[in-house]
């Protein structure tokens, strides 16, 4: 990508199948498919949500359909890659759905497993060597994350929904404020 570039990420589709990653960069007036790595068995896999620090380094997050798992790529160097991210605590279809970079080297992504009766919302922090698995104070069970946001690196929110199946939804609001030293 370049300054004054556009992205974005979805799915390929054919056939009525999901058939892997999407990227797609808006330059010069006209949007090109860019070539996504995807997972190795990339059938049914998708992209959610992007975000850039810079022209230079920008991540896209999603699902890995093989294995079921979250699914993140990193743009660095001009190519894309996929980087490895952690297990979410439950099974099956483990969607990251949002992602934000409030500073170079820091990452937050959010998203759920939605695939059980009682989906749980997860999030991962990427601090410049790595992602991670980060507590969630709603971690019962019940919701998802959808979106995140940074004001600062010391301050994102998180938003989703939240309820037990069978229950009504609820929106689920988190906020992360770093202690002040």
């Amino acid at each position: 990508m370049s300054a004054g570039d556009c992205g974005a990420v979805g799915a390929q589709s054919g056939g009525g199948a999901t058939l892997g990653t999407l990227i797609e960069q808006y330059t010069a007036g006209a949007w090109t498919i860019v070539p996504s790595p995807g997972p190795s068995d990339s059938d049914g896999s998708w992209l959610n949500a992007l975000t850039c620090v810079d022209a230079s380094d920008c991540w896209a997050v999603g699902h890995d359909a093989a294995d079921q798992e979250p699914l993140i790529e990193q743009y660095s160097d001009g190519t894309w890659s996929i980087v490895a991210g952690p297990r979410p605590p439950t099974e099956g279809n483990n969607t990251l759905t949002g992602v934000t970079c409030p500073s170079a080297g820091e990452c937050w992504a959010v998203g759920g497993d939605n695939m059980t009766g009682d989906p749980q919302g997860f999030i991962e922090q990427y601090s410049g060597s790595g992602w991670s698995l980060v507590s969630s104070p709603d971690s019962s069970g019940g919701s998802a994350l959808d979106g995140v946001a940074c004001v600062s690196p010391q301050e994102c929110w998180a938003v989703g929904a939240s309820g037990i199946e069978g229950d009504p939804s609820h929106a689920l609001i988190e906020q992360y404020s770093q202690p002040s030293s």
